[in-house]
């Protein structure tokens, strides 16, 4: 399908359920967004140098961050982020054996263990399994909570008010060492970063690239947090999630990111298409429920009676 126009929570007048890949919190086309970026200047950052638009984005991003998490590094994307963060913790991090962090060969390298049987070191948590937006048991948070090793938390889905909360780690009460995000934090525009403690970040490379922080997209970074602020969209997903658990009781996750198990899921995807909802194709038997933070409850209560006609 060849995208003709996208504004707010709708793609070519079709209902949006996929958030363009969880990147539209603050809805396709956002005109504040938009708005930022063409009065900011298209400054490069050199070495060491900082631009304003990057100052701001920097200080917006501590806005929603726990204090303690004070050092930020910006990246083109979640990927890049997630090798950074694994250098950062200067030994061997683990990860869950079904998470997702990124296509680079670093984030592919990863050793996987079972986290309910942690060792000490640094673990690389996926606060929810992406396609599956399946949560932890609550052995393994206390498992979590319990480590004496170092606490990553990827909130590259989970960030920016997707789950109720600006960052999914709040719902567990853990304090992470280090945070990673991107996605949906500049609006549609590359951007990711990793926040971490300064002992952690602080004396270290950043191992940032050409386009890492760059002007624009930090201006868009500015622009969506003020937005989710502004909109009291993190309000809104609380008052709108009590309607897909009712209409879908069986699903598994938190504010907007749902998802439910179907051994069909290509084919109601590509149903729902034709009655004028955009779902995503997860490619594990799993039909994911993740509008933008800003769709109205009549797409919403729409989108849902369209789904439930299908599945």
């Amino acid at each position: 399908m060849l995208v003709r126009r996208a504004h707010g929570a709708r793609v070519n007048g079709l209902i949006d359920f996929t958030s363009g890949w969880l990147v539209a919190n603050v809805g396709h086309d956002n005109r504040a967004v938009m708005r930022a970026v063409r009065k900011a200047h298209g400054w490069a950052v050199l070495d060491r140098w900082d631009n304003p638009s990057r100052m701001q984005a920097e200080a917006a991003l501590r806005s929603t961050l726990p204090q303690h998490l004070s050092r930020i590094a910006f990246y083109n994307s979640g990927s890049e982020a997630i090798d950074a963060a694994i250098r950062f913790a200067g030994e061997s991090v683990v990860a869950h054996p079904r998470a997702f962090h990124g296509s680079t060969i670093g984030a592919q390298s990863i050793p996987r263990v079972d986290f309910e049987h942690l060792q000490s070191g640094p673990v690389l948590i996926e606060t929810f399994l992406g396609p599956w937006c399946e949560w932890p048991s609550q052995r393994v948070i206390d498992a979590l909570r319990d480590h004496d090793g170092l606490l990553i938390f990827d909130e590259m889905q989970s960030g920016f008010g997707r789950t109720g909360k600006w960052w999914g780690f709040e719902h567990y009460g853990i304090k992470p060492d280090m945070v990673v995000g991107g996605k949906a934090m500049a609006g549609g525009f590359p951007l990711a970063f990793v926040a971490g403690r300064p002992e952690l970040m602080d004396d270290k490379p950043a191992w940032e690239s050409t386009f890492s922080g760059n002007a624009l997209s930090c201006a868009a970074c500015v622009a969506t947090i003020r937005e989710i602020r502004r909109r009291k969209l993190i309000e809104r997903v609380v008052e709108l999630e009590p309607l897909i658990r009712e209409a879908f009781p069986e699903a598994q996750g938190k504010g907007f990111a749902y998802a439910i198990d179907h051994n069909q899921a290509d084919k109601v995807v590509d149903r729902a298409l034709e009655r004028g909802l955009m779902l995503l194709h997860t490619g594990r038997d799993t039909i994911k429920i993740a509008p933008p933070l800003c769709i109205s409850k009549r797409d919403m209560v729409r989108g849902l009676d369209i789904l439930r006609s299908l599945v």
